[in-house]
């Protein structure tokens, strides 16, 4: 989001500054490619975690305008107007189509690939395999 009055282009280019050093950041804390998703460092998941926020934030309609250009944010209410425009923001949040999930997921996937690469992100995607019950845990 952008303060109000800023400019959308330097807000939008910011998040994107942001999310890159985000991403770079955990990459150095990674120090190598992970053969494996979980091999990821705690300390890099942290850190793409933050990139990962402002990346998804990028793909919701509380956080942005229809042309992908962040909306005005004043920060924490300190007037009844601003404590109803948290409101209004809540609301927004609270609901989200299957396309606009499907956007994000893809933002999502995207970020990760990205900063972990492309063997990570296809162990990542996949769910985790449930150990076959014993004979004993059966009874």
């Amino acid at each position: 989001m952008k303060s109000p009055g800023e400019d959308a282009g330097d807000a939008k280019q910011g998040a994107l500054d942001y999310i890159r050093g985000q991403e770079a950041e955990a990459q150095k804390d990674q120090g190598v490619t992970a053969r494996n998703a979980s091999d990821i460092k705690d300390k890099s998941l942290d850190d793409f975690g933050r990139a990962l926020h402002t990346v998804t934030d990028g793909t919701s309609p509380a956080h942005v305008d229809e042309s992908g250009n962040p909306r005005d944010w004043s920060g924490l209410p300190t007037s009844p107007e601003d404590a109803e425009a948290v409101g209004e923001h809540i609301s927004e949040e609270a609901t989200i189509s299957p396309q606009q999930m499907d956007i994000a997921v893809q933002a999502a996937q995207d970020a990760f690939g990205k900063t972990y690469g492309q063997q990570a992100l296809q162990q990542a995607e996949k769910a985790p395999k449930q150990d076959q019950p014993t004979q004993d845990q059966q009874k």
